[in-house]
């Protein structure tokens, strides 16, 4: 019982707050710029998207979240920009990084519709997504 919640403190600590134990930073190996580690728990509520196209878009989403901008925030076309390129991939693919992420409500389904609100639901748009992912 005490290892279980040991392991749970620790699943809390690294994957949910993304404390890094060894205090080393991530490298990009190709070009040496240190990234930040998103990992995205295992959810029942956020299941991976089953097709092969959908999970390449959750590792291209991931890739571009780890890497530093290379603007300032005030540089509002380069943001534009970033916004557009990034509501360029698979719908069930933004949503499950945004779900894993916190930026999304869990209540969203995979084709962008928040089941909690009531009817008529209002489905939410990739760039509204994306908008949120860069926030």
């Amino acid at each position: 019982m005490h290892n279980l919640f040991l392991g749970l403190i620790k699943e809390h600590f690294q994957g949910v707050l993304g404390y890094n134990p060894s205090g080393q930073p991530y490298y990009d190996l190709n070009s040496g710029k240190e990234l930040f580690h998103i990992d995205l728990p295992e959810s029942p509520y956020n299941p991976l998207p089953t097709t092969f196209e959908e999970q390449s878009s959750v590792w291209k989403i991931i890739a571009w979240l780890q890497t530093p901008f290379d603007f300032d925030q005030s540089d509002h076309v380069a943001m534009k920009q970033t916004v557009k390129r990034w509501s360029n991939v698979h719908l069930a693919s933004l949503i499950y990084v945004a779900k894993g992420l916190g930026c999304v409500s869990m209540t969203v389904d995979t084709k962008g519709k928040d089941t909690a609100l009531p009817l008529p639901v209002r489905s939410l748009k990739k760039v509204h997504i994306a908008e949120q992912l860069f926030d």
